[in-house]
């Protein structure tokens, strides 16, 4: 139960144990060495800053008034908070950001290889990885959410993404269980909208030329717009709502069960 009534600057670790309070900004790791700050039970008002690789944890109902930036992992967790932006693998080695049950207030950046991770949890801004995976289940982005990578983003348990989302470098883009993206879906490989799952805007598939014959589904699910084949990719929708049409690359395939595209039941409709 301690009071530091101004900033933190440390070479090595800053351990903040259960019910302390920091009045100000904590800086680690500033002589270049690994640094890492780790919350317990207790606040810090201001930013966290880490220069050290070690990262920073928040954990146990503690709080961050401001930002968390280090090239390290963040791990967020326990009905913990903060109130500022999340950066993480800033010197492009790769940092996890994890959270569970607790909430961002602003956005989650990632700009190394590893991944975002959320878990029952909030973030208030825009979600974006360059190199990692992307997992929300149970979980809420209000913002935008965008993958630049080769790799896989997964939106499942009721999880709800308030803005559009991108899937840019032949990311694969996964949405399971009833989950819900509140704009349009601009993916330039495969789109999976599964189990319940309804997409607010329009889907546009296929954008990069790699794409080949990767399959988008709809299944059981709703798209609120049409849905855009730029490349050679194939479409095939089971027991779905599409409110637009279906405009196909000459080199699409198309496949359709007991869907409706535009009110007009997919047995009903002419070939493109």
């Amino acid at each position: 139960y301690s009071t530091v009534g101004g900033p933190i600057d440390a070479m090595g670790t800053v351990d903040v144990q259960v019910g302390s309070l920091v009045k100000g900004p904590i800086r680690s790791g500033t002589d270049g060495s690994d640094g890492k700050v780790k919350l317990t039970s207790s606040d810090v008002r201001g930013d966290i800053t880490v220069e050290g690789s070690d990262g920073v944890d928040v954990l146990n109902e503690s709080n961050v008034d401001g930002d968390i930036e280090t090239p390290g992992h963040v791990t967020v967790k326990g009905n913990s908070s903060a109130a500022g932006d999340i950066v993480s693998g800033t010197d492009g080695s790769g940092g996890k950001v994890k959270l569970v049950e607790s909430g961002v207030g602003g956005g989650i950046r990632v700009e190394g290889t590893s991944d975002i991770d959320l878990t029952s949890s909030t973030v208030g801004g825009a979600v974006n990885s360059t190199e990692g995976n992307i997992y929300l289940d149970q979980s809420t982005a209000e913002g935008a959410l965008t993958s630049i990578s080769e790799q896989t983003i997964t939106i499942q348990g009721s999880s709800t993404v308030e803005g559009s989302l991108t899937a840019v470098g032949n990311a694969t883009l996964k949405r399971l269980s009833g989950s819900t993206v509140g704009g349009p879906v601009d993916a330039e490989r495969c789109v999976n909208v599964e189990g319940g799952s309804s997409v607010a805007g329009g889907l546009t598939m296929g954008t990069h030329a790699s794409a080949g014959n990767d399959c988008t589904t709809v299944d059981s699910s709703t798209v609120g717009g049409r849905i855009t084949a730029d490349g050679p990719a194939k479409l095939e929708t089971y027991d779905s709502t599409i409110e637009g049409l279906f405009y196909p690359h000459p080199d699409s395939d198309f496949q359709c069960s007991n869907s409706t595209f535009d009110g007009k039941n997919c047995s009903e409709m002419e070939a493109p």
